[in-house]
């Protein structure tokens, strides 16, 4: 496994970095190398927040085949100025691409999420979230409604 990131001085709150990873793992019955390379950049400053990742997991039956399933997800993210800057509505979109070849994983192909957060004190925050995703091609789309709260 390598990861490499740069935070820069100059920018505070900005992250870019790239990483990649080799394991082995065993899915029914069958071994299997993965390689996951990637590619993030962060802004954390909360007014605005703004998260992206790309991913590309190649697996590589032994002795076999190879599938490779992309995948990215963007977040942006205010925390309002009223309320004490306590309220955070935050989207995200994500995304991947598994190609009908995939014998490994069986992941959503897209999904958005709508959340806002409601900091209550320093240490506990409500948190409520819509999202309307998809599981496979051809399936219908999901839609639901999440409420929690959230301790730090």
């Amino acid at each position: 496994m390598a990861n490499i990131y740069s935070r820069p001085r100059a920018l505070y709150g900005l992250q870019v970095g790239a990483s990649v990873t080799e394991t082995k793992s065993l899915w029914q019955g069958r071994d299997f190398r993965e390689w996951i390379s990637g590619a993030h950049i962060v802004w954390t400053k909360e007014s605005p927040e703004f998260l992206a990742e790309f991913a590309n997991v190649n697996h590589r039956a032994v002795l076999t085949d190879l599938s490779t399933t992309p995948g990215l997800y963007v977040q942006l993210g205010y925390r309002l100025p009223w309320f004490e800057h306590t309220v955070s509505p935050t989207d995200r979109f994500e995304y991947t691409h598994t190609p009908l070849s995939e014998r490994c994983s069986r992941t959503r192909i897209g999904r958005l999420d709508s959340r806002v957060r409601i900091d209550i004190t320093n240490y506990a925050a409500f948190k409520t979230e819509y999202r309307n995703f998809r599981r496979g091609i051809g399936e219908p789309r999901v839609n639901g409604w999440f409420a929690r709260p959230i301790h730090f």
